[in-house]
């Protein structure tokens, strides 16, 4: 069976939070060790938003921003402040492009180009590119080393519309870096 991909390095494990939600679910509860590892440059943050959903800019935008059924307008000002620091530092990606016309609900539109942008950024933070050949997804084998999402073809669906569920997200990042180089978190676990 294929292995994930890895690099070369040994670095320390990182951390991918991928859910704001929980994030802010949590903000209340969290302790300063807490602060301390999501303040980390080991702890990314890959969000399924956009960013303007977090930080809207004009009226247009907080109208946009108030659609959505995730509460960031109740976000610690606190946790703003840090997703600011950590996205000037490189460390946030924001999955759903500005552009994106997100008007129709749950899930959304596909962007066949939005797990191609999340690779590049991961790259750019020394992960190495996100495994995205479906015909390795979909080979016979390799659903025996699946952790968090049973279902090849659901993570496939997943990267090829640009989707954001969280198990088929979380495979994907097992599969393409190893739990030993990444680990993949809702966030509310730091």
């Amino acid at each position: 069976m294929p292995q994930p991909q890895q690099e070369a390095s040994s670095a320390a494990v990182v951390t991918v939070a991928i859910s704001c939600s929980a994030l802010i679910r949590s903000s209340e509860k969290r302790s300063a060790a807490s602060l301390a590892r999501l303040s980390s440059s080991s702890t990314l943050f890959l969000f399924g938003s956009k960013r303007r959903w977090l930080f809207p800019a004009t009226a247009a935008e907080v109208v946009e921003a108030a659609r959505q059924p995730s509460r960031y307008h109740t976000m610690d000002p606190a946790l703003k402040e840090l997703i600011l620091l950590k996205e000037a530092r490189g460390e946030v990606h924001f999955l759903k492009k500005p552009e994106l016309d997100y008007s129709s609900g749950y899930p959304g539109p596909a962007d066949p180009q939005a797990y191609g942008r999340v690779s590049a950024w991961l790259e750019n933070r020394v992960l190495g590119p996100l495994r995205l050949d479906a015909a390795w997804w979909l080979a016979a084998d390799t659903t025996s080393s699946f952790c968090f999402c049973p279902s090849a073809r659901k993570v496939v669906a997943n990267f090829g519309c640009g989707f954001h569920e969280y198990r088929e997200l979380k495979e994907l990042l097992a599969q393409s870096y190893g739990l030993e180089r990444v680990r993949p978190l809702m966030g509310d676990e730091l």
